[in-house]
């Protein structure tokens, strides 16, 4: 398929190409399905890795319409409900990346609300969404409720993995960069 055909391309670096089967196969899956809202996201996302965030906000945000729309309907099964976390985290990035950090909190907090529904609060995929809105709010300013973030998240994950964990090097690695942004370079070490 069409789709298949963009992975593969998009995975060798081939974006022209995927973008390409994307949009032919866009012409062909019905509107208003999971799969055209999957297919929506994944142009966006090689708009977005090419360069382009103003076609990746579009397309990420038609996806995440049609995601609304289903969750709102009578099955809400745990995949309609990952993907809409995962094209809300996609969104959020691109607000990070534009420097909108409240828009990219939001959204990313809402993303942390619906992979909560679903997934156990120690999972990696949870973990990863605090940690971005870790970012945001540092990047905003607001370190203390970063720190804050951490810091459960460092006990979620010495609780799970060990203190000594690639988890959680990574996450007091990232407390340091909060530190430090802060101007508070004695606990950033």
């Amino acid at each position: 398929t069409f789709v298949r055909k963009a992975l593969a391309c998009f995975a060798v670096g081939r974006h022209r190409d995927a973008t390409a089967c994307l949009i032919e196969a866009l012409r062909l899956i019905p509107e208003n399905t999971a799969t055209r809202a999957k297919a929506l996201n994944n142009l966006g996302v090689v708009y977005d890795v090419t360069g382009d965030q103003t076609a990746a906000l579009t397309h990420i945000s038609k996806a995440l319409e049609i995601q609304r729309r289903l969750l709102a309907g009578s099955a809400q099964r745990d995949t309609i409900v990952y993907e809409a976390a995962v094209y809300l985290t996609n969104m959020g990035n691109l607000h990070l990346k534009r420097s909108n950090f409240d828009k990219a909190v939001a959204l990313f907090e809402e993303a942390l609300l619906l992979l909560k529904a679903i997934l156990p609060k120690d999972h990696h995929t949870v973990l990863d969404c605090l940690q971005c809105i870790v970012v945001s709010k540092a990047m905003n300013g607001d370190t203390e409720s970063a720190l804050e973030i951490l810091h459960e998240c460092h006990q979620t994950q010495s609780n799970r993995y060990g203190s000594l964990s690639e988890a959680s090097m990574e996450t007091v690695g990232l407390s340091g960069f909060v530190y430090a942004r802060h101007g508070d370079f004695e606990n950033a070490l």
